[in-house]
């Protein structure tokens, strides 16, 4: 039992005995050689006037970062100086509430940021001018899904025809009347009702109740878009739970989740994984809180939800994915609480832009490295109490499991453990039981020496390593560990 074990890869949708899986992996992300920390969500404005329902993240010409949040009725733009929000809604008056269970849609084309949900015309903001959103010219219709595929803006979830996919002139956003240039529109006649859009500059990705459909531009034919079906008899589980990274379309279908990449079908990724735990234990009356997003700094996508025992109108839990892993990447599980998940960019701030927010910037519960000048997405959430913020808070308290050690009849004698990881604070407890039919126990938790060893002194026919790594310790790998002991007989 010498030899070096690597933390396995995380599918808790399979048995230990002879997988060579980790049963739990939480408060970390992978990576290529074991996991590293993630890092709790740390507030960095001051709260909205309600509950996150939708933001987003626009870049001026001058590079400056402009940042949008919405409430049912409200949309917001953050001021970059004394982190404050500004109502930039319509007239300053409240839209009619987005209907339950929906959020904002926002998308950027040139200088604009339009906004969509269905209880209201599209909504325009001009980066350069606006000091509020006002409806977008051309008379779109209402709708409640938007996405920028090639140069036109699509509209999908629209009012009074739910069937349908529209879109603008090209390069022409407030040109909307079919026929004129190649603005147009398509009723789909099968597959259901059209739930999302995803975009691209290839190529976008229609989702149904029923089908998945491809949307490409075709310059010089009979249509604007050539529109094929992908995918039959696999409806969207969560309509928010949709990601475009690069080449990329992710997204959680009944069926589990699932990526297509350009010119693909839709893959699983997450059969006899995670999807199995993922369906047992999300809320299916929450969907909202479904939420997917993107770490542009990263490989790797996020799926926030409510799982069946959490509070009303929070998610509890993230899913983490890296693609980048192997053949079929790899997933962890993060236990953070929020109420909205997105991509955005922190906000540059001057010397004396933070001045406005403190006169002692020991005062401030930020660092300064998180409101950088540069325009550069990254994973940010809104909190409990409607703050904005970053996941670059303390490290969470993460823990991670070996893969199963069968005996095959004999018993397992663990005598010390070597954990491969430069956390000083790391805490190693040994699970064990005597059969397949048994959950596991786990012995007293050993803190490392100052040789990151631990001497559980264990016996049993199956047993597995569990390292915790405390919330606030400082590390950044975590590989495995090195077991030593010997067979201790035969039953």
């Amino acid at each position: 039992m010498a030899a070096t074990q690597l933390f396995p890869e995380w599918a808790p949708d399979l048995s230990t005995i002879g997988t060579g899986i980790a049963k739990n992996v939480s408060g970390c992300v992978p990576k290529k050689d074991g996991y590293a920390p993630f890092f709790a969500l740390l507030a960095l404005a001051e709260p909205l006037p309600g509950r996150c329902r939708g933001s987003f993240f626009a870049r001026r010409s001058d590079g400056s970062v402009a940042i949008f949040a919405a409430t049912a009725t409200r949309i917001y733009l953050l001021d970059n100086t004394d982190l404050t929000w500004t109502d930039v809604s319509q007239g300053g008056t409240a839209y009619t509430a987005l209907v339950d269970g929906k959020h904002w849609e926002f998308v950027q084309y040139n200088d604009v940021v339009i906004a969509v949900q269905v209880n209201t015309p599209p909504q325009a903001f001009a980066l350069s001018s606006s000091s509020e959103f006002a409806d977008l010219g051309g008379s779109p219709p209402q709708a409640a899904h938007i996405a920028v595929v090639n140069r036109f803006i699509v509209l999908t979830g629209i009012l009074s025809q739910p069937r349908r996919v529209q879109w603008c002139d090209l390069d022409a956003i407030t040109t909307w009347t079919a026929g004129v240039g190649l603005a147009d529109f398509q009723d789909l006649p099968d597959g259901g009702l059209v739930s999302k859009i995803a975009g691209g500059d290839a190529f976008g990705i229609i989702l149904q109740d029923e089908s998945v459909r491809s949307l490409v531009y075709a310059p010089g034919s009979a249509v604007t878009f050539q529109i094929n079906r992908i995918a039959t008899n696999d409806p969207l589980f969560a309509t928010y739970s949709v990601i475009t990274a690069g080449d990329k379309v992710f997204y959680i279908s009944s069926q589990g989740f699932k990526v297509i990449t350009a010119g693909g079908t839709p893959q699983s990724i997450g059969k006899e994984r995670v999807d199995t735990t993922f369906f047992d234990d999300v809320d299916a009356d929450a969907l909202e809180l479904v939420l997917g997003a993107h770490d542009p700094r990263q490989t790797r996508v996020y799926w926030s939800y409510k799982s069946k025992s959490a509070s009303a109108g929070v998610f509890d839990k993230i899913i983490c994915f890296d693609w980048s892993i192997g053949k079929e990447g790899r997933w962890s599980l993060l236990n953070q609480n929020g109420e909205y998940l997105s991509t955005l960019a922190a906000p540059g701030l001057t010397l004396e832009g933070l001045d406005a927010i403190s006169a002692n910037l020991d005062a401030l519960g930020f660092s300064l490295d998180t409101i950088s000048s540069a325009v550069r997405g990254s994973l940010a959430g809104f909190t409990t109490s409607h703050e904005f913020g970053f996941f670059n808070g303390d490290s969470m308290e993460a823990i991670i499991e070996t893969a199963e050690q069968d005996g095959e009849g004999r018993f397992l004698f663990a005598s010390e453990v070597l954990v491969l990881t430069d956390c000083a604070d790391a805490a190693v407890s040994i699970g064990y039981r005597s059969g397949p039919r048994q959950a596991p126990q786990y012995s007293p938790e050993q803190t490392v020496d100052t040789d990151s060893r631990a001497y559980p002194l264990i016996e049993d026919r199956y047993l597995r390593a569990r390292v915790r790594f405390p919330a606030g310790s400082s590390w950044s790998f975590a590989m495995g560990v090195q077991p030593e002991g010997s067979f201790a007989g035969t039953e």
